[in-house]
């Protein structure tokens, strides 16, 4: 039905400078609707539904995959991907694109001129369904080898001058068609070209398939960035770029992200106080940690792949940095070395008073005791990617009480996430939390005094034969007593939204095994079975103690040997009103797993208690940078 254009409300619809606001408030698919209703409405909505493109999503991936095939693609074909960015490419501001064509056609359209930001990534893997037969053809036909494939690309033309010379270096033809081979030559120059017209950017991320297409010279690279005075964010995953001549073309770039880079040495006596955020997925050395430190005046967030110890030279990091501390607010070392975690906890935390986060593969004591000593207003600590099992006989122990530095000293503590730490039931009677605002904990508390399922049923039955077994009932009473010693602890952070008392050793692609891990994993009863002396989750144990977290979002016990029954469900339905995850009664692949069948009645009953509430595993990495 047609609307009616003399009703007030719309006719304000029909107001162009209202419809621009209503349309970034509509999901894509109403703004598609919209533009469909009216010749007023497409016009209003227009602008709102081509600011974004992403052709990852949408009917772009089935029209994408067709467009070079005349019988399946309903004639949407590269003509009019072409005429599409002729027509609405002027509204444009954020293109994000895996699609060699839709680079073409952005180019080529001529009207592609006012991009904010610009994503180029993964051109490689993105086939048409004729090209993949090409390829599998190409590949089946045993003619050649891949390495006798291993020659310089095809190439064309150049389109502009600014190319000619040692800009575009040939890749490997590998397994590209010749049509493909050309393809990526004009393509990569219709990319850079598509950047250098439009100076207004200021996002770009440069992923590490266009080096597929044809590698390009880094001072183009750099030449280019200088082209783009507007540019703040910049993803860069092109190789034998460096750092400092990329700071010196974006004066005002605020976040780099890179794979690897180089450049450090030429720190010396420079400062570039505008970056904010630096992420190099690579290792470095301590010496080049300085560098960083003392030439970034405005660094805020830094992740590094890595950090090695080399140098006796950088014991007196106040000295280089020249008695000036960083600014850091949080720092992420994925793998350091381990000479490389006691100089930065004892050497380096020092002049990094203002941390708030800090993410790891682990947080080794050394780093613990740092950051309780000198940042005195440190927050969180984030868990990196498991890189092995979580159970013991597949992987590194985990690591024991390293949290207890932070919950003893840092009073500002919100979250904890390391499901490979361990809080052992000794160590945590020894020592106070000063932390009562934590909003987030993961972690394993182990070494409880447990009764066996078969002790606890023999002291049944002595007890209702009236033969107390006297041994048993020393054991339960003192591991009553450390349960409810735990309780009263958590019960004291009532803004707890996660609760995660699991293990990821469940996770099996974990396990660093030769033969299969299904194989294996049937062989070994270990790997199904809970984990002996972790913390019991019962009513009788003292889990009502813990309702008073009307907050909490999450609840984990995967691996543990929990004993929740039904009983236990019904009160964390009633008493945790937030609760949207559990994880622990989840449907897994774990083979052999004896308690598979009691997993499911569980989940089906707390399903049918809450069905709002989802069971799935924990997650694998935690780290926000």
């Amino acid at each position: 039905m047609s609307p009616n254009f003399n009703n007030p409300s719309v006719r304000v619809v029909r107001i162009f400078e209202l419809a621009t606001p209503i349309g970034n408030l509509l999901s894509h698919e109403d703004r598609l609707c919209c533009v469909k209703v009216s010749k007023d409405w497409n016009q209003a909505f227009i602008p709102s539904l081509y600011y974004s493109l992403n052709d990852r999503k949408g009917a772009w991936p089935r029209i994408l995959k067709a467009h070079d095939d005349p019988e399946t693609n309903n004639g949407q074909d590269r003509a009019w991907i072409l005429d599409l960015f002729k027509k609405y490419g002027y509204h444009i501001r954020h293109l994000d694109t895996q699609w060699q064509v839709i680079v073409d056609a952005a180019y080529l359209g001529q009207t592609c001129k006012q991009l904010r930001s610009l994503t180029a990534d993964n051109f490689v893997s993105s086939y048409t369904t004729k090209e993949m037969a090409e390829y599998e053809q190409i590949e089946e036909e045993g003619e050649l080898t891949y390495q006798d494939r291993i020659v310089p690309a095809e190439t064309g033309d150049f389109l502009s001058l600014e190319f000619v010379g040692d800009v575009f270096r040939p890749v490997v033809a590998g397994w590209r068609t010749l049509e493909q081979q050309e393809g990526g030559w004009y393509t990569s120059q219709h990319f850079w070209l598509l950047v250098r017209e439009n100076p207004g950017l200021t996002s770009l991320m440069l992923g590490w398939n266009l080096r597929e297409l044809f590698d390009i010279s880094p001072e183009y690279v750099y030449t280019a960035l200088a082209a783009l005075p507007q540019l703040t964010f910049l993803d860069n995953r092109l190789d034998s770029v460096e750092l400092d001549r990329v700071l010196e073309s974006c004066p005002r770039l605020q976040t780099y992200r890179s794979y690897s880079t180089s450049g450090f040495r030429c720190f010396v006596g420079h400062e570039w106080p505008s970056l904010q955020t630096l992420s190099l997925d690579w290792s470095i050395d301590d010496q080049e940690l300085i560098r960083l430190l003392k030439s970034l005046t405005g660094l805020l967030h830094l992740r590094l792949g890595a950090i090695s110890y080399e140098s006796d030279d950088c014991t007196n990091v106040g000295q280089l940095l020249g008695n000036r501390c960083s600014g850091l607010k949080t720092l992420c070392l994925l793998n350091p070395s381990h000479y490389g975690y006691e100089w930065l906890g004892k050497m380096v935390l020092p002049w990094l008073p203002g941390l708030l986060e800090y993410s790891g593969s682990e947080l080794s004591p050394h780093v613990a005791r740092g950051l309780a000593l000198h940042c005195k207003r440190f927050q969180a600590y984030l868990q990196t990617s498991v890189q092995a099992s979580t159970h013991e006989p597949y992987g590194p122990h985990p690591i024991q009480n390293s949290f207890r530095h932070l919950m003893e000293t840092c009073f500002d503590l919100r979250e904890l996430d390391g499901v490979r730490h361990r809080i052992d039931m000794e160590d945590f009677e020894r020592n106070e939390w000063v932390c009562s605002d934590l909003e987030k904990i993961r972690c394993q508390f182990v070494g409880f005094s447990r009764l066996t399922a078969s002790d606890e049923a023999a002291l049944e039955e002595s007890v209702a034969g009236e033969r107390v077994d006297e041994e048993l009932k020393e054991r339960q009473r003192a591991s009553w007593q450390q349960h409810q010693a735990v309780y009263n602890r958590l019960s004291v952070f009532t803004r707890l939204r996660v609760l995660d008392l699991g293990y990821e050793f469940r996770e099996l692609s974990l396990i660093g095994i030769s033969r299969s891990d299904r194989e294996y994993a049937y062989r070994d009863s270990n790997l199904a079975q809970p984990v002996a002396n972790t913390m019991e989750l019962s009513l009788a144990s003292g889990l009502g103690r813990l309702e008073g977290l009307k907050d909490l979002e999450v609840f984990g016990f995967e691996g543990v040997d929990h004993r929740i029954g039904k009983p236990e469900l019904e009160w964390m339905a009633v008493h945790w009103p937030k609760l949207k995850v559990m994880r622990g009664l989840q449907e897994d692949d774990v083979p052999g797993e004896k308690y598979r069948a009691e997993k499911t009645v569980l989940r089906e009953y707390m399903q049918m208690l809450r069905p709002d509430v989802k069971h799935e595993a924990g997650p694998r990495s935690s780290s926000r940078l």
